[in-house]
């Protein structure tokens, strides 16, 4: 069973936090060595002062009311019921990004969670320009996270905030654990690159208004940005793909992809030893920011990868099956948009619509699949099931006529597609999907080609 240990901040730290000053010195690599080096004073013009070192200092850096204001209506345009964390992500960043703007609370909070769940998150309060950190940090059977959002620093003071922590050798925390001298070492190296892909992420939230973060008046510094944010935590691990795979076989040993992509997501936490499962990396060659990748693994000779986005009452997947079949792999491909969601009792939900395309060819022979609209055509079969009270679905394309079809789906308030439009969508769409399947596996460095699937 996991432990977990909480990190309470205590005064001593936020004092230091007041009265700390920050270096402008570029890193590139983190170490024990460079965290617990000792900071010069760096002079700010100080715009609002206390009495009680208790309490943060402002500096005279504020945030900018008009750019704010716009990344508060981006975000409600992005999400009309602010209920949803809007996703973000960066390329070589393994690992998900979030924001989320707190209208009742007039806060942002930006979240960064890497691929084994080590995670950040800032919260800025945009009327007392005040901001609160919380991290969790998992080693083995061992949690440790701050309670961070008890205390509070200046929107410009963060950098300062991670200092004083860091350089207090963690001995400002009131802990009284054997496994925090285990892996004392670890959080020192981690939070810095935790910290530095925050930075990266939260800067690239809103690429559409040309400004990020700093701009808007919150201030991650320089000493912890300049870290390389794609260098690998404590935690984390670097694979590398030593096989030859061409048309799914690996050419020096045999070995089935399939095979190899069991092994592989054995690597990564599981909750069963035969079924793996993994959310795969995001990338902008997403459809939908909020679209989700994942691939999975029920033994060592199958494989399936799915790229899906659910919205509301329409769910649209593109899955792509692999399946070893006497050492040589069975590839097939499946695209579907399901549409009005119902229950059929006892809490099975399922879709009374369904649009589906699915393609089977042979390994290394795909590329010839998709090359025209008419070479689709003559390699898939489509059909748009509709199913009954019971969950049984009937192909309408072969027994009703277009018209007949729509009337159908309109009187429930769904939309139609001919054949050959739910064709066509998929035609305008597949590169979009395997592309993002593709980059989605860069941590267990493989792609579809090496399945069998040369798309392009």
């Amino acid at each position: 069973m996991k432990k977990a240990v909480a990190l309470f901040l205590c005064g001593a730290v936020l004092s230091s936090l007041i009265l700390a000053g920050c270096t402008e010195k570029k890193e590139t690599e983190t170490s024990q060595t460079t965290l617990q080096t000792e900071n010069t004073s760096k002079v700010e013009t100080q715009t609002e002062t206390t009495e009680s070192s208790s309490k943060p200092v402002y500096d005279n850096k504020r945030l900018d009311a008009d750019k704010l204001q716009k990344v508060i209506e981006l975000y409600k345009e992005k999400e009309p019921n602010a209920e949803h964390y809007t996703p973000v992500y960066e390329d070589g960043i393994p690992g998900y990004g979030s924001y989320i703007y707190l209208s009742d609370e007039n806060s942002f909070r930006f979240d960064y969670s890497s691929i084994n769940g080590q995670s950040v998150c800032l919260i800025f309060d945009t009327i007392g320009e005040m901001a609160y950190f919380d991290f969790r940090m998992n080693y083995g059977d061992n949690t440790y996270w701050t309670y961070g959002v008890n205390v509070p620093v200046g929107v410009s003071q963060l950098e300062s905030f991670i200092d004083s922590w860091l350089e207090g050798d963690l001995s400002e925390f009131t802990l009284d654990d054997s496994a925090l001298a285990e892996n004392k070492d670890n959080i020192l190296k981690d939070i810095p690159i935790l910290y530095a892909r925050l930075a990266k992420v939260a800067d690239n939230a809103f690429p559409e208004l040309g400004f990020g973060l700093d701009e808007l008046g919150v201030d991650f510094g320089t000493k912890y940005t300049s870290i390389d944010p794609t260098q690998l935590t404590s935690t984390e691990f670097e694979i590398t793909n030593e096989h030859k795979f061409a048309n799914g076989v690996c050419s020096d040993c045999g070995m089935v992809w399939t095979q190899y992509f069991f092994d592989v997501l054995g690597k990564y936490p599981q909750d069963t030893e035969d079924y793996r499962v993994l959310y795969e990396q995001k990338s902008k060659s997403l459809l939908r920011a909020e679209d989700e990748l994942r691939c999975s693994a029920n033994g060592a000779d199958s494989a399936e990868l799915i790229y899906f986005s659910n919205r509301e009452e329409t769910l649209e997947e593109c899955k792509v099956n692999i399946v070893n079949s006497n050492g040589k792999p069975d590839c097939s491909i499946i695209y579907t948009l399901d549409e009005k969601m119902v229950s059929l009792g006892e809490g099975v939900i399922t879709y009374k619509y369904q649009y589906y395309l699915s393609i089977s060819a042979k390994p290394g022979e795909y590329d010839k699949v998709f090359e025209s609209r008419e070479a689709l055509a003559e390699n898939c079969d489509v059909f748009l099931f509709i199913r009954n009270d019971n969950g049984v679905g009937t192909d309408a394309y072969s027994s009703k006529s277009d018209e007949e079809i729509k009337k159908i789906l309109d009187a429930d308030g769904c939309e139609f597609f001919t054949k050959d439009e739910f064709l066509n969508m998929f035609m305008e769409r597949h590169n979009a999907f395997f592309e993002s399947i593709d980059k989605g596996m860069v941590w267990i460095d493989t792609t579809l080609a090496d399945a069998g699937i040369n798309w392009k």
